[in-house]
């Protein structure tokens, strides 16, 4: 979010409700092409508000090619989790995960217990297969892409 809160937020429910219905959103700091086009995004009278065209043609969108934006690949596959995999994931304290992405030690901790190592190489193993198949059979799987 470009403002950390809704631009209609109230004190309460009722309130919020009441300045979606009738104040003009607060779109408080610098002008910006994005300030610019949020503002029109949420003109109350649909008569004035920003068409399509016009979306496309706002600065905030410069440089993007609206025509081959369908063209654009799908993500590259994602393998399914199995049944071991959320076992693994269960298993890991999230607490000290997060402090360890701060503390290399505890990573390497956590990185050092043995059914970790394993089933990282598993999944390494099966998506390196997985994208050495498909870089011998292109045509094999369409929603693959490599970046």
């Amino acid at each position: 979010m470009l403002y950390g809160r809704t631009p209609f937020k109230g004190a309460n429910r009722k309130e919020t409700f009441y300045r979606i219905l009738v104040k003009s959103p607060e779109l408080v700091g610098e002008p910006t092409a994005l300030r610019d086009l949020i503002g029109k995004l949420l003109e109350k009278d649909p008569t004035k508000r920003i068409s399509m065209e016009e979306i496309k043609g706002h600065d905030y969108f410069r440089g993007v090619d609206w025509e081959s934006i369908l063209e654009i690949a799908r993500p590259p596959f994602i393998p399914l989790l199995h049944e071991e995999d959320m076992k693994e994931i269960k298993s890991i304290d999230l607490e000290l995960f997060v402090q360890g992405i701060f503390d290399d030690e505890v990573v390497g901790n956590i990185k050092g217990s043995g059914n970790f190592d394993q089933n990282e190489k598993k999944r390494e193993e099966v998506n390196k297969g997985v994208l050495v198949e498909t870089l011998k059979n292109p045509s094999k799987s369409a929603d693959f892409s490599v970046f």
